[in-house]
């Protein structure tokens, strides 16, 4: 599981997924996160260069009930294209209430099907469910 660098403000914590990668062709696969008390994650790209890219490169989620790199599922309409114009900018994919009977556990699948990607870092932003106050008693 990806490493927690903290807790933000109450209910929001920080992990990072993966660290930097340099220029390279071949597919990423961030760590899996815990969501299963979660209302919303936020997954953060953080893009270095980016050259060649083709219309198949692209970012996407993947869900497990275990967390073993086999498992994985592609989260359909979570796939966000990589463009050449996308050099050194954050990438933001926001899902809430993640939970589902695929799994308890995401992770960001970046597919460099043709593009040469410098990637920074991948994160994932947390807010943890809250309990809500009992229901008023009748009199």
């Amino acid at each position: 599981m990806g490493m927690e660098l903290g807790l933000i403000n109450n209910g929001v914590r920080l992990h990072r997924l993966k660290a930097g990668v340099a220029a390279g062709q071949t597919d990423i696969k961030s760590d899996g996160v815990d969501v299963s008390n979660v209302d919303v994650v936020t997954f953060l790209i953080l893009l270095g260069a980016v050259t060649n890219s083709g219309s198949g490169n692209s970012i996407k989620l993947q869900q497990s009930v275990d967390d073993v790199d086999g498992n994985y599922q592609d989260i359909l309409g979570s796939r966000t294209v990589i463009a050449d114009a996308d050099d050194n900018k954050v990438l933001r994919i926001e899902v809430i209430r993640p939970r589902s009977a695929s799994g308890k556990f995401m992770r960001v699948y970046v597919d460099l099907s043709d593009a040469n990607l410098v990637l920074d870092g991948i994160l994932a932003e947390l807010s943890i469910t809250r309990t809500l106050p009992a229901a008023r008693q009748a009199t």
